[in-house]
């Protein structure tokens, strides 16, 4: 951003009143090191907003004010900047470790005995636990019908698939009829 641009941010929003007079020189200097590092894009996108009053006044802002507004357009760009250095990180962090995963056989067989020993030791706790599994139900299911009884299972009927379900309806208790006396009625 360059001097100017500031003073034709400045020559923008000098439409709007000022509060009370101010030393042109001083307020110059005052602006230029609010808006310090502030891009041109921030700078014209809270002008803008300023001009459509989102300060909640129509006053010319002062530099704090301005410096705040350009901060708030820049804040979801800053977030994003953040999230993107943090998804970067995150990749090269998995791309890393995605190297050094490389298993011999002779590791993977041994963090297979592991596992099946771990999942030995849990049956053994809890026996209803091996109903649950995968190799229990596949040996249901071959029991009931051999290799391949899925095969055999009728499909459901495409009409009833995606039927939505009828609601239920509570029935509603009749309320007694009574007779209403006009008179009584206050219109």
């Amino acid at each position: 951003m360059t001097e100017a641009d500031v003073i034709k941010c400045l020559t923008f929003l000098s439409c709007l009143p000022a509060r009370e007079a101010v030393a042109v020189a001083a307020a110059k200097a005052a602006y230029f090191v609010a808006l310090e590092g502030v891009s041109r894009f921030a700078l014209e996108a809270a002008s803008k907003a300023i001009i459509r009053g989102v300060l909640g006044h129509g006053f010319f802002p002062s530099p704090p004010e301005l410096r705040l507004q350009c901060d708030e357009v820049m804040r979801p760009i800053r977030e994003a900047e953040i999230r993107d250095r943090e998804d970067r990180r995150i990749r090269q962090d998995m791309n890393r470790d995605a190297k050094c995963v490389e298993l011999t056989q002779a590791e993977k067989q041994r963090m297979n005995d592991l596992w099946q020993g771990t999942k030995a030791k849990m049956y053994a706790e809890d026996p209803k636990r091996r109903e649950d599994t995968v190799e229990a139900s596949r040996a249901r299911l071959e029991a009931i019908g051999g290799d391949g009884c899925l095969d055999k299972l009728p499909n459901a009927p495409s009409s009833t698939a995606f039927e939505k379900p009828k609601p239920v309806i509570p029935a509603r208790a009749q309320k007694p009829h009574t007779e209403v006396d006009d008179e009584k009625i206050p219109w």
